[in-house]
């Protein structure tokens, strides 16, 4: 079981150096990337989901309790070094914009960061269980200067507009508290924790204040939870999970179209929510390959289906087969069924676009082609 466990840190380890040469090097070829990164992840779907308590259990019953601490420690130092890279990368390259990305690869990277995240969570939550809690334990402290940075940067917020401004400080603050919990966590395993809060300045007649008081209030909460690690421990620790992506199963499929604002006129009238709407435009307009949320459409599964079907025996879709169409409704749309809303299945909307498929008029969705 030790080399299970192994082969998954390797795993994010290798991970984690892929996406910093990415992001180091700026590579321009971004789709050879993400096909290597799907094809990554790939080689090691059989380790998913990943059962990390297991595991650790089954290494706790073969070796002694010396050797069972000692590789807890070891993956523990290895798995802290491993988040605080993907925190740091997270930030340094795309918080800041310094790196242009995709919205898959974004994808990519905020699953590899979620899953490197939950296994140093566990680890450091079953050591204090196993090891830390019984021990003769001492009091060390963490200050947290996170609320300094707006009165302590005033030149740099001075021409900037509120909205821009919290964006600023939300990821500042992101960023600084994923650091706090980083090393309260470690820390924990062996020492009680007195997390000590710098309390927010603000500065009297400027007119940001209210916004910015809001914004500390949400993260003063979350050290509030923090702070209280003892009690919260459990909390912090549950629902971590170790799944496969769903969304690298699928084939990268782009389709665009010859009449864009046409077919997103046909759609958007079937719109659950208006807040669907910028995702459709982007990926009708082939400025997306996938959309982050599935977009959920008032209509039935065969009405979708048969539309593309049009699109298709017309010549308007760049792609004509069937089973890329299908795969790229499949990844982008939900349909109404009973008051809920589903998935589309490949077969099911293969089964629509084929020609000459009739469809009552009352179930087609409208459109002039």
């Amino acid at each position: 079981m030790i080399t299970k466990i192994n082969k998954f840190f390797v795993f994010l380890d290798d991970l984690r150096s892929l996406f910093l040469n990415q992001f180091k090097n700026n590579s321009e070829n971004e789709e050879a990337f993400i096909e290597e990164i799907k094809l990554f992840y790939l080689t090691y779907k059989d380790l998913f989901p990943f059962d990390i308590k297991s595991a650790f259990e089954l290494v706790r019953l073969e070796y002694d309790v010396d050797k069972t601490k000692s590789i807890f420690w070891d993956k523990l130092k290895d798995s802290y070094h491993n988040y605080e890279a993907f925190i740091e990368m997270d930030y340094t390259f795309l918080k800041s914009n310094l790196y242009d990305i995709s919205d898959l690869n974004q994808r990519l990277f905020n699953h590899t960061k979620v899953l490197s995240a939950n296994y140093y969570f566990l680890l450091a939550h079953d050591y204090y269980f196993h090891f830390g809690k019984s021990k003769s334990r001492e009091t060390t402290s963490i200050s947290v200067y996170l609320f300094n940075y707006y009165h302590e940067n005033l030149t740099k917020f001075d021409e900037l507009e509120n909205e821009k401004k919290i964006q600023i400080l939300k990821d500042h603050y992101q960023y600084q508290y994923e650091k706090i919990e980083l090393e309260t966590r470690q820390k924990y395993t062996e020492y009680d924790i007195s997390l000590e809060i710098i309390e927010p300045q603000y500065i009297d007649g400027d007119t940001f204040n209210f916004e910015l008081e809001k914004l500390n209030k949400q993260y003063i909460s979350q050290l509030v939870l923090l702070k209280d690690y003892k009690k919260n421990i459990k909390l912090f620790s549950r629902g971590l999970k170790f799944e496969f992506p769903e969304f690298v199963q699928h084939s990268i499929v782009r389709i665009t179209f010859n009449f864009p604002q046409e077919v997103y006129d046909c759609l958007e009238l079937y719109l659950s929510s208006i807040s669907f709407r910028n995702n459709l435009k982007q990926l009708i307009f082939g400025e997306i390959d996938n959309s982050l949320t599935k977009i959920r459409l008032n209509c039935q599964s065969n009405s979708l289906s048969h539309f593309f079907g049009i699109l298709r025996e017309k010549g308007i879709t760049s792609i004509t087969n069937p089973q890329e169409i299908a795969e790229w409704i499949v990844q982008n749309f939900q349909y109404k069924k009973a008051g809920d809303y589903k998935n589309f299945t490949v077969s099911s909307v293969t089964t629509w676009l084929k020609p000459n498929k009739h469809l009552p008029d009352s179930e087609r969705i409208k459109n002039s082609f």
